[in-house]
């Protein structure tokens, strides 16, 4: 190699090494989106789901109150008995539908390794 060779050789390291850095450095910013995209979604739907819950609670409450009233002191046991079945019932429908729905999420940080295995395919191909 002669001397006038070496310093465009350091000049292209220097620009792959940095073309490198750039892109590894785009990756980390685009994981740090995707986790702060789920960060939030996540926030927002336990503030939803936790007003959800407690409103029906009290409403749940109210209503079968008022029916344990309405139906006298005999029946008023019968009422709130059933009533009880049936929202136990309905609150393991609940937490069925909640796995369903935490299931079906496609993994954490999926276009960030999407994008990642990409670079290395087109690494590999290049070398």
């Amino acid at each position: 190699m002669s001397p006038e060779e070496a310093p465009g050789l350091m000049v292209t390291a220097r620009r792959l090494a940095g073309a490198m850095v750039d892109s590894v450095g785009t990756r980390v910013e685009l994981g740090a989106t995707e986790l702060q995209e789920a960060r939030l979604r996540l926030a927002r739907l336990a503030i939803a789901a936790t007003c959800s819950l407690f409103l029906l609670g009290n409403g749940l409450v109210m209503l079968l109150l008022a029916l344990a009233w309405w139906a006298g002191p005999v029946q008023g046991v019968w009422v709130l008995g059933a009533a009880a079945a049936l929202l136990l019932a309905a609150a393991g429908a609940a937490l069925w539908r909640w796995q369903r729905l935490l299931a079906s999420q496609p993994p954490l940080l999926n276009e960030t390794l999407a994008q990642l295995r990409a670079d290395a395919r087109a690494l590999s191909g290049a070398a």
